[in-house]
């Protein structure tokens, strides 16, 4: 899981689904997922819930639905969210928990490295990558398995 949320992070993006990207080329790539949708009540924005990937959507003049936020939320891990079977985990099962320590060693690997950035509060920490990814850390433990120094969240 480290190497596959490494290259979102150095790529900013998700098997090749990035901000920008139609709703359309989210349908083909995910077409084997089950989601959740949610469109706002002005019919302006929509937001997909694929487990740990989960983008948002905005229309265009055009009315077409165009992503303008994407995010992983890794945290889900440990209650056994959907992973899209196009997503390599490296394993039979994935982690329940991904660590800063192994993301920060992945990053590495590739000549890339996160930092500090930003406002920092009691429980969360926030870094950003080379690429402008954004990574959020807990700073504290929630439970048993997401202690301080795990990965909650990236924003690609």
């Amino acid at each position: 899981m480290a190497a596959f949320v490494a290259d979102a992070v150095i790529k900013r993006s998700v098997l090749e689904l990035q901000v920008g990207s139609p709703v359309c080329d989210f349908d083909r790539v995910l077409n084997d997922v089950d989601y959740v949708e949610d469109i706002d009540k002005r019919r302006t924005t929509m937001r997909r819930d694929y487990g740990i990937v989960e983008p948002g959507f905005t229309r265009d003049p055009d009315c077409m639905w165009k992503c303008f936020s994407l995010n992983l939320s890794v945290h889900r891990l440990r209650w056994g969210v959907v992973i899209p079977p196009a997503i390599p985990i490296g394993g039979s099962r994935p982690q329940s928990v991904l660590s800063l320590d192994e993301l920060e060693f992945e990053l590495a690997s590739h000549g890339q490295a996160i930092t500090e950035s930003g406002t920092q509060f009691r429980d969360f920490r926030r870094y950003v990558s080379n690429s402008g990814a954004a990574v959020t850390v807990t700073a504290e433990a929630f439970d048993d398995q997401m202690v301080a120094g795990s990965i909650w969240s990236v924003e690609l």
